[in-house]
């Protein structure tokens, strides 16, 4: 189930560059770890502060124990 979400996040390590696209870890002010995929511009850096606005997906680990 997708939801629309607004959170108030920190970078927490060197956006990886990919295919064009930027895949930030960040975590919010609540705790909660995320992964957000992004267009290549603008550029983020460890420890910026992002407010972002979107749709929530949640996707399961998928892979060998």
């Amino acid at each position: 189930m997708d939801k629309k979400v607004s959170l108030r996040l920190r970078v927490t390590e060197e956006p990886k560059l990919t295919a064009g696209r930027q895949k930030i870890k960040a975590i919010t002010t609540g705790g909660m770890r995320v992964t957000i995929t992004t267009q290549i511009a603008p550029m983020y850096d460890y420890g910026d502060e992002l407010q972002v606005n979107g749709v929530f997906t949640r996707s399961e680990f998928e892979g060998r124990f």
